[in-house]
């Protein structure tokens, strides 16, 4: 169980806010192949890339769109690097390149592409924003799963990441590592500065829902 307010409700982000357009049903064969297999098969003859791709899709689709509403917010954006992931992904395994890690090569995939899109922009959520939503009263878990993201959202763009490929991912600090490009001390630090900036904005709603 999870106690720490913050951390649960970034927890319940592993539920997509975005019901993902299915690709083509997968056959029960390719349920039973493991990731590094499916990839190969990319590059087999269509009926059976597109089985081998529609099961990939099937396993990893919730978590690229899960890391793509994380680092812009607006679905919108998140849906076209989300797309474009997929289409470089599909396109890869096609060049009968090989990948051993799908889950992580789909994230570096994302985040070079979110990357690249967020390089010209600027924040559009404000500290000034977030207090606009405070209310005198106990806040639900959506609520908070709300202003959890809101609060996200005004984090340095290596906390964020870092703070939701541990708490979403569930992956360790050396593996966070390998995706950020940095080492397992700096992820490590950087989710515990996520975590402490988070704590620090939602520090209202916090004690409210540790009250007795």
């Amino acid at each position: 169980m999870v106690a720490d307010p913050v951390v649960r409700a970034a927890h319940a982000m592993k539920t997509p806010s975005k019901k993902i357009p299915a690709a083509a049903d997968p056959i029960p064969d390719c349920r039973r192949m493991g990731d590094e297999e499916l990839f190969g098969r990319l590059s087999a003859e269509k009926s059976e890339a597109d089985r081998a791709f529609a099961e990939l899709y099937a396993r990893h689709s919730a978590r690229v769109w899960a890391y793509c509403r994380c680092v812009f917010g607006d679905a919108v954006r998140a849906e076209d690097v989300f797309q474009d992931t997929f289409a470089r992904f599909f396109e890869r395994g096609q060049q009968k390149t090989h990948v051993r890690n799908v889950p992580a090569y789909l994230l570096i995939t994302a985040r070079n592409l979110c990357l690249n899109a967020k390089r010209d922009t600027k924040p559009s959520i404000s500290i000034e924003d977030l207090q606009l939503t405070v209310h005198d009263r106990p806040f639900e878990n959506r609520e908070l799963l709300e202003l959890v993201n809101t609060a996200m959202a005004l984090l340095p763009a290596e906390q964020r990441e870092a703070f939701f490929l541990r708490e979403y991912e569930d992956l360790s600090y050396d593996d966070i590592g390998g995706i950020l490009s940095c080492t397992a001390l700096s992820a490590r630090i950087r989710v515990s500065r996520a975590r402490k900036k988070l704590r620090e904005i939602l520090h209202p709603y916090v004690v409210e829902l540790t009250q007795p």
